[in-house]
This record gives C-alpha cells, sequence and structure tokens, in this order.
C-alpha cells in the first residue's frame, strides 16, 4: 500500500511539473524541414508540452565550413534525426533542419562554402545555403546499404563524391558485403566496388582521400566470413578504381578479440604513407602505406578498447586526439599524442560519452560523443559542454522527488546522470561512478531529495 501511495504521488508531481509549467529556454526556428513540414508544427496536444533540458545527444555527424570557420554543423541521432548549426564556434546551436532518417556523415563541399551534405540511411540531402535548407535529395545506388556509411569530397573536383556502405549479395539471406561508391557527376549515376564480395556481412565506417594526391584512398571497416567477424583496411592508388586488403590480422585481428573493427581513418596531411586507424584494439599506425602497421604503446591494447574517433593535427602532424569507447570509465574521453602516436596522455576532465567526431583547430579541440558536443580551448586537457541549443539528449529515465516537486534527476543519452533543483531551469552533471549508464528507473526517497536509488544494467 505504502509503494502504491509512493508511486500516486510521483505521477501526481509530475502532472504539476510538466503539465502547469510554460518555460521558455531559447528560440528555435521555424524554418521548413526536407519534406516541407515546419519545424513549428506538434501533434495536437503536443503544445502543452514545452523542452526543459538537459542539453546533448548522441552525435553522429560533425563538420566545419571551409571558409566561414566558425560556423559548425552537427547531427543528432534522435528520431527523426536533427540538424543542428553553429555560426559562433559551437557556443550555441539552433536546428535548422529535420531529416526524416538518421544521418550519419555530415559533409562540406571544399570548393564551395555554401553547400553541404547530410548522408543519411536512404538518401544524401544536399543544402545550397549553408545549412538552412536541404532541398535536394540525391538517392544512392540501388541496393547500396547507407546505415553507418560515410561520405568524401575530392578536394579539387566537387563533382567527384564517394560514399561507403554496404551491398546486399543475397537479400534472401540478409548479406551484405562492405562496399564504397563513386560518383564522377554529383551523384546523378554510380559505380559500386565491392570489397569482401563473398562476406555473409561487412561494412565500411570510414573514408579517407589524401588531400596532397587524391588517387590515394583510404577505407577501413568489418566484415565477417565463415561466421567471424574481422577488422578490415582497404587501400586504392587509382582514384577509388580498385581497392586491396592492407590489413595485418596480428594487428586488427588478434586471437581472442570480440568483434573487431577497425572504425576511423586519420591521414597524415602530406605524406600519405603515413596513416593512423581507430580500431577495436587502440590506435594502429602504419609509415609505408599500409605494409606494414603497429599498435601503439598506449592507449593499452585491448579487447574493451575501442577508438572511434581520431584526428591529427594538421599544423602539428605528431600530434593526435583520440577519443575512446571503451566500458571502463577510466579509459574513457580524450587521448593525445605529441610523437607521431608512440605515446598518449589521457585527459577526461569535463568530457563523457562514447566518442564519435573530432575537429582539430590549432589548440581548439572540438568532439562529438554520444551524450553531446565538447569543447577544449587547450589541446585537450581540460574540456566543457558545449552544445546549448541541441535538444536530442534521449532521457531513457528520470525520477522527481516526492518531496520537492523542482527536484529531478534523469540519466542522459546513457552516459552521465544530471539533477536539476528549479524544475529544469538548471541542470547539473553528478559525479561519475561505476556503471551510471543504462538507469532504468528511478526511485527518490520520500522525504529526503538527495536520497536516490536506482536501478543499472550491466
Amino acid at each position: 500500500m505504502r509503494k502504491l501511495i509512493l508511486a500516486v504521488f510521483i505521477i501526481f508531481c509530475c502532472v504539476l511539473l510538466f503539465g502547469g509549467r510554460v518555460r521558455q529556454e531559447g528560440p528555435l526556428p521555424d524554418r521548413a524541414i526536407g519534406g516541407g513540414r515546419p519545424l513549428g508544427d506538434t501533434p495536437d496536444g503536443a503544445s502543452a508540452w514545452t523542452a526543459i533540458g538537459p542539453y546533448g545527444g548522441q552525435i553522429n555527424g560533425l563538420a566545419r565550413n571551409p571558409k566561414y570557420t566558425n560556423e559548425l554543423y552537427a547531427a543528432a541521432s534522435s528520431y527523426p534525426s536533427q540538424f543542428f548549426k553553429s555560426m559562433n564556434n559551437g557556443l550555441t546551436w539552433m536546428r535548422t533542419w529535420i531529416c526524416d532518417s538518421g544521418i550519419s556523415d555530415i559533409v562540406t563541399d571544399p570548393k564551395n562554402a555554401n553547400i553541404v551534405y547530410a548522408y543519411a540511411n536512404y538518401n544524401i540531402y544536399k543544402s545550397p545555403d549553408r545549412g538552412a535548407t536541404f532541398p535536394e535529395k540525391i538517392p544512392p545506388p540501388n541496393n547500396f546499404q547507407t546505415y553507418s556509411g560515410r561520405m568524401a569530397i575530392h578536394p579539387t573536383n566537387s563533382n567527384l563524391i564517394y560514399i561507403t556502405g554496404k551491398f546486399i549479395t543475397i537479400s534472401a539471406a540478409w548479406n551484405y558485403c562492405p562496399a564504397v561508391a563513386k560518383s564522377v557527376n554529383g551523384g546523378q549515376t554510380w559505380t559500386i566496388v565491392k570489397l569482401d564480395p563473398s562476406a555473409q556481412y561487412g561494412d565500411i565506417f570510414d573514408i579517407g582521400i589524401h588531400p596532397k594526391n587524391p588517387n590515394i584512398i583510404y577505407l577501413c571497416g568489418t566484415y565477417t566470413a565463415a561466421n567471424q567477424p574481422k577488422a578490415r583496411v582497404y587501400k586504392s592508388t587509382n582514384g577509388g578504381g580498385s581497392y586491396k586488403s592492407v590489413t595485418k590480422d596480428a594487428v586488427f585481428n588478434p586471437s581472442g578479440t570480440n568483434f573487431p573493427s577497425a572504425y576511423k581513418l586519420a591521414l597524415h596531411p602530406t605524406d600519405p604513407n603515413i596513416v593512423y586507424v581507430g580500431h577495436t584494439g587502440g590506435v594502429a599506425r602504419t609509415a609505408n602505406g599500409g605494409g606494414s602497421w603497429q599498435n601503439q604503446t598506449s592507449p593499452a591494447v585491448s579487447s574493451q578498447l575501442g577508438m572511434n574517433a581520431i584526428a591529427v593535427d594538421k599544423s602539428k602532424p605528431n600530434t593526435l586526439y583520440a577519443l575512446c569507447t571503451n566500458i571502463t570509465q577510466d579509459y574513457r574521453g580524450c587521448w593525445k599524442s605529441t610523437d607521431g602516436g608512440k605515446t598518449w596522455a589521457h585527459y577526461a576532465n569535463g568530457i563523457y560519452g562514447w566518442g564519435t567526431r573530432l575537429l582539430v583547430s590549432g589548440n581548439t579541440i572540438i568532439g562529438g560523443t554520444w551524450a553531446g558536443i565538447f569543447k577544449s580551448q587547450n589541446a585537450g586537457v581540460l574540456w566543457k559542454a558545449s552544445h546549448t541549443g541541441i535538444r536530442a539528449s534521449r532521457p531513457d529515465s528520470f525520477g522527481v522527488a516526492p518531496s520537492s516537486a523542482q527536484t529531478i534527476y534523469t540519466e542522459v543519452a546513457n552516459y552521465a546522470l544530471f539533477k536539476t533543483a528549479n524544475g529544469g531551469g538548471a541542470w547539473t552533471k553528478c559525479p561519475d561512478f561505476y556503471r551510471c549508464e543504462s538507469i532504468l528507473g528511478f526511485i527518490v526517497h520520500p522525504s529526503n531529495p538527495k536520497s536516490v536509488f536506482f536501478l543499472a544494467g550491466g
């Protein structure tokens, strides 16, 4: 009976809190989305709800305008996916577009600063006005699946476009092989190159075109054959006409590794022979164009460690940054190397969530994670949340204090616990603790709002 009374009281508090309060955190532009639906339109009854935060969300795409360098673009993985734009180097963001499917990458045209592409699950969307609208839709080739894919544009020829993904080989058996598609006419027609076509499953997660020699292209991803998954790295020396595997199993697929994958490429800005690959076991480096690879001495190689984002400082090519996807809290955050990847330092102050994207501009580093966007202005040492305006945080559960209806706890995007004491006016991140993700439900003490119990997965 006591539990029933407590549950009814919590529901009553929620009704009072969310049904009777009207808040305005900041304007969002009522621009039209790709399908012609204005952002201001909401279903019947939805106008009674107001977003109260906290800000953040799973970031699947992050890009900087090559001409207007304070202008950034981000895609948050909500349903449907949302496109955000910042005009002050990530200080604040505004939503300009809602995509009908999930966006996995954002690419800017290197020759025309007005053109921005959003690479989504079913189409490529093109903006002629720096991400304000996306009126043009470019379909990928038939049987080419673009989930989790990436996109790249030739540095001097904007009509030359590459997209990565997987190609359906046996539709009845759901068999896919890793693949890359190339267009020489801006996406009007495509040529597909199938990689490991006998694979049961495969995908390409990243593509890198060398800026000094665009005929050299690297790909990385995964494939499964005979029920054995393996990481894979490929290289083309003829502009994507053909590719060969430059994978070394001892580095990328060591014995005992579960579900090995190669996630992210980072190319040396001037030497096409030097390439870094973030993979399940850490970071691997080649200095001879893939002829041989070495796992770097740190971060430590571990089957539980994955480097899902990695970038080279173009002004200091021996300086690298990486974001981790390790399930252990001690490995998360930013890793930095100043000696070409030989040794690494770990900085996790202020950044959380599995890493997805990195932008490097001198001492200013902007990282996207599964929990939001974070910014460092001292070369990766200290980080601060930089996603004000991104309302895609995916709170999986929340709890309201029975004795204080303004005190709310919520888990954000599976990777952080937040608290507000004023009904959502301001949120504070709670200290990290072991396995704080996957919180399935809260119970706040009926008389002490600082005492919280919850059920967590894992």
